[in-house]
């Protein structure tokens, strides 16, 4: 048995745990839900949803842990409490609940630097190979393909294949695409958003990228049109590159890099062709979310508590 303020720290970390599991169960069903209804939204607003949605359980955990920390030292714990918060024994259902935590964020933490490792490798790999042209990297390949990879130095690559078919205003409209991606860190965002997401239960996870990947490359489509280049003339060359990468193998990790022609193609043709109007989500609904799933969390984790307390009796 633990007691005093270690004990304490224990017992916040095990609260927060058990609230984060709560929401990402909570997001999971909700994303289920509004997975159709997320393609009326505007790009902008859509991204903004779905980085609240992700670190919601990050942000929830830690308040839900902050309430009853508070509760445990004020009025408010008459009615909403969690017992012998300054004693823990690493036995109880809530020592092996926070176990499980870390040890889950412990194996998803070091599987992602893995994959960063290896995709460094791969990268480094492929610029050695290539040909610096200022703006982009040229690949010596018959292959079709564009991308853009790289946190900290971000590059964009294009392959010889693909540079000896298009046309130079079609290459224009990539280079701006690429670059749009380049400007918003995408290759960063679209890691960390598929860490961030690994929390949900695999089908809502699935969703959530999904969705973050079409705002992505819609944002980077949009950037393409200018007074020089038309919206359908940016769909035509989407479509001729990706008849032309429908043969090429992943040159890099596709989770890693941001991809011009082969990303949900069907869905930006529709963005760009359609005189569709898209609805915007106002910020007021992410905060209403984090209260609304807050209070959830504490009702359900005092009952909780209460449950296993009685027939655990730890």
């Amino acid at each position: 048995m633990i007691e005093g303020n270690s004990a304490v720290v224990l017992n916040v970390m095990a609260i927060a745990s058990i609230a984060f599991i709560l929401t990402s169960t909570l997001v999971s069903l909700i994303v289920l839900l509004i997975d159709q209804k997320l393609l009326d939204v505007e790009v902008h607003s859509k991204r903004r949803l779905l980085w609240m949605l992700s670190i919601l359980p990050w942000l929830v955990g830690p308040a839900v842990a902050f309430f009853f920390v508070q509760s445990s030292i004020s009025p408010l714990a008459y009615s909403t409490h969690w017992h012998h918060i300054d004693s823990f024994a690493i036995a109880s259902w809530h020592g092996i609940t926070l176990l499980i935590m870390i040890s889950m964020l412990c194996y998803l933490i070091i599987n992602q630097f893995f994959e960063l490792y290896r995709n460094k490798k791969s990268l480094n790999l492929l610029t050695s190979f290539s040909k610096n042209k200022i703006d982009y990297y040229e690949v010596d390949s018959s292959e079709s393909y564009a991308f853009t990879a790289g946190f900290l130095n971000k590059r964009i690559y294009l392959s010889s294949g693909l540079i000896s078919q298009a046309s130079d205003k079609e290459l224009r409209v990539i280079l701006d695409h690429e670059r749009a991606h380049v400007y918003n860190n995408d290759p960063f965002k679209k890691w960390l958003f598929g860490f961030l997401s690994s929390f949900f239960l695999p089908k809502s996870s699935q969703v959530l990228k999904v969705h973050m990947l079409l705002s992505m490359e819609l944002n980077a489509d949009l950037k393409s049109i200018n007074n020089n280049t038309s919206t359908l003339f940016v769909a035509r060359t989407l479509l001729k590159m990706a008849r032309l990468n429908s043969k090429t193998s992943k040159a890099i990790n596709p989770n890693l890099a941001a991809n011009f022609a082969t990303d949900m193609l069907e869905h930006r043709l529709i963005h760009l062709l359609e005189d569709h109007k898209y609805r915007k989500i106002s910020m007021f609904i992410s905060g209403f979310a984090f209260l609304l799933i807050s209070t959830v969390c504490i009702s359900s984790i005092d009952w909780i508590h209460h449950l296993m307390e009685t027939l655990f009796k730890h």
